[in-house]
């Protein structure tokens, strides 16, 4: 049973309020650390979004799969989230591990560039 003192209160900025601006990804750095696999996607205005692929038995495999997706997202912008998350899903036909660690880890990378 819910208190009636209890209210969730959220601010949702209308369409007006948003601040849209262009950024645009400029480079991506993988870095192995131990068994973990950390991705680091750059902008133009000097954000740095860092993301973690969970997939601790094929680090190789799954830095090529970020390889190849962030190949394809330079000079795009990082603000599209839902698109590049959905794009890189539907284009692949097997999607066990490798490429839904590399997916998550982008995802991230991509939600830290938004803040």
């Amino acid at each position: 049973i819910l208190s009636s003192h209890s209210e969730s209160v959220a601010f949702i900025p209308s369409a007006s309020q948003w601040v849209f601006r262009n950024i645009f990804i400029t480079g991506y750095r993988i870095r192995y650390a131990k068994h973990y696999l950390f991705v680091e996607i750059d902008t133009d205005e000097g954000i740095t979004g860092l993301g973690e692929a969970g997939n601790w038995t094929f680090l190789k495999p799954t830095a090529e799969a970020i390889r190849e997706m962030c190949d394809f997202m330079i000079g795009k912008a990082p603000s599209r989230i839902e698109d590049w998350n959905q794009n890189f899903y539907r284009a692949q036909y097997f999607r066990g591990s490798v490429v839904m660690s590399a997916i998550s880890a982008i995802d991230i990378a991509l939600w830290d560039i938004k803040g």
